[in-house]
């Protein structure tokens, strides 16, 4: 029955304001999000009428449709296009932390607030979490069968029964990340990397060497984890000179070992050119971390602080193709043919 009012407001909105999902082109901002159609090589600005002074927090493609989650909620468009006209959905109007995939539509996480998924082909996004009393979601993960995880600061919450009803499956603390590979489940804790081979009934860490791990994936037929490098959770240490940097690893054998794979990465890691911006800007030393990691046919794509790079050879060896500007930070965005990178917000 709400689903149904939702869509009824969305059309008054529609009918009586039809400027509300549409914003002023003078007001537009600029060098937010750039596309790519030749696998890196050039560059056009996409911003197109996003306004000025948004804060992005991520990017997430889904059934089509380029969404940014930002400070004033979820911003969409044709990730086809070569000229996005961005929409703003205003039915949420949200601070948005991260966008996650869903079969019926993508979820909003906004977190400390809520979780929402939109209603493909509306701007309405409904509230999908007033079963789940925990607010810290980080990220959303659905596999076959209809279950449904989300993994929360506070650990990993199952759902069998359409998000009915929630099990608390890990509850020794924070979960940032949640992926599924041939029925095997992995995610980034801030140990490291957890596992489960049980449809996430039970979850055992597989390695914690590094510390937190930020990121799982499978990328180039690896599993691949993006982790902070500082150490054993409870015994991390600093690099001289209070350098601090995280590590990008993989695993060939299901998690059991795991090797570095961000060897080609060291001199982008230590860009000498961010270090001299940074001391002239008065900015404390940091390396330019691995922000994430992506593939498009026989390339592989990191996006670190320093901009985004490219490999040939499996990450051997690394071109730097996307130049930051400022120190910025960027996401990665890969669409069929189209390459996005976008700035978004840096902090803890």
């Amino acid at each position: 029955m709400q689903v149904y009012f939702l869509v009824f407001l969305h059309l008054l909105q529609s009918l009586f304001s039809p400027c509300d999902t549409q914003f002023n082109n003078k007001s537009s901002s600029a060098n937010l999000v750039f596309q790519s159609l030749d696998g890196g090589n050039t560059w056009k600005d996409v911003s197109g009428n996003l306004p000025k002074g948004i804060g992005i927090n991520s990017a997430f493609e889904s059934h089509g449709e380029l969404l940014l989650a930002t400070d004033k909620g979820v911003y969409g468009g044709d990730a086809t296009s070569e000229l996005i006209q961005w929409k703003v959905d205003q039915v949420l109007g949200k601070s948005i932390s991260t966008i996650s995939n869903g079969w019926a539509g993508p979820y909003a996480i906004s977190y400390g607030n809520g979780v929402y998924q939109k209603i493909i082909g509306t701007s309405i996004w409904v509230p999908m979490d007033k079963s789940l009393g925990d607010k810290m979601v980080r990220t959303i993960l659905e596999i076959p069968g209809g279950i449904v995880f989300i993994a929360s600061d506070n650990g990993i919450y199952k759902s069998m029964d359409g998000r009915k009803t929630w099990k608390k499956v890990f509850s020794e603390g924070m979960v940032l990340g949640l992926m599924e590979n041939d029925g095997v489940l992995f995610a980034a804790g801030f140990k490291g990397v957890l596992k489960s081979v049980n449809g996430g009934e039970q979850w055992d860490w597989v390695f914690t060497e590094d510390g937190m791990a930020f990121y799982t994936g499978m990328i180039d037929g690896r599993l691949t984890a993006i982790t902070s490098g500082m150490g054993p959770w409870g015994m991390e240490k600093s690099a001289p000179f209070g350098i601090k940097t995280n590590r990008l690893r993989t695993s060939v054998d299901g998690g059991r070992t795991w090797q570095r794979a961000d060897a080609g990465l060291s001199n982008a890691l230590f860009n000498q050119d961010l270090l001299k911006k940074n001391m002239q800007n008065g900015v404390q030393f940091r390396p330019s971390a691995i922000k994430d990691i992506d593939q498009l046919g026989e390339y592989l794509y990191c996006s670190l602080d320093a901009g985004l790079f490219r490999s040939a050879d499996h990450g051997i060896t690394w071109q730097l193709i996307f130049s930051a500007d400022d120190n910025k930070s960027f996401e990665t965005v890969i669409f069929g043919k189209s390459i996005y990178v976008v700035s978004v917000f840096s902090g803890c």
